[in-house]
């Protein structure tokens, strides 16, 4: 009988051991994750002489009125190396790597990030005057009015349109009207 017990405290106390163990290691993991900054600024890796950086998921939403109408970007369209939408309506998606100084602490390239790439992804035309097919100074059919393309990011104007480079969490209007 007292030989049983003791091999069940010994048990006891391995799978105490086991779980202090595991424990001490998941809070080493989550305090290095936190203090490398890898959340915020992504994972830099090398390959030969290119370094890149991997930003992890970065979405923006981008919604876009023509003349008071919203406007539907396509759904799962793109490849995952570069800007494209999922499931989600008028989502911005990019999951690849961008070309990234190492020595300068930089992204050397970041022509996948920006806007205008986005919507040459999603084949809707976008300049500094235009969107899909309106342009600065042609009708709204519904009011009878001239518009004029502007864009605001986060609520605020922006002037970059197709070199905006956008951000996670971004919220990008982009109205005709």
């Amino acid at each position: 009988m007292k030989k049983r017990g003791s091999k069940n405290k010994v048990l006891k106390y391995a799978i105490i051991g086991v779980i202090i163990i595991f424990a001490t290691y998941l809070t080493y993991s989550t305090l290095t994750y936190y203090k490398s900054g890898i959340k915020e600024t992504g994972l830099v890796f090398c390959e030969k002489e290119e370094c890149f950086l991997a930003p992890g998921d970065v979405h923006a939403q981008v919604d876009i009125y023509l003349c008071g109408e919203y406007f539907n970007l396509p759904l799962d369209k793109g490849s995952t190396e570069g800007p494209h939408t999922h499931k989600e309506r008028n989502l911005a998606h990019f999951e690849g790597k961008l070309p990234y100084h190492n020595y300068k602490k930089m992204v050397s390239d970041n022509t996948y990030i920006k806007l205008g790439s986005f919507m040459d992804t999603m084949e809707v035309k976008f300049t500094n005057q235009c969107i899909s097919d309106k342009c600065n100074a042609d009708m709204c059919e519904n009011t009878g009015k001239s518009g004029k393309l502007t864009i605001k990011v986060n609520g605020k104007e922006n002037n970059e349109f197709r070199e905006y480079v956008w951000n996670d969490k971004d919220k990008i209007i982009i109205k005709f009207e």
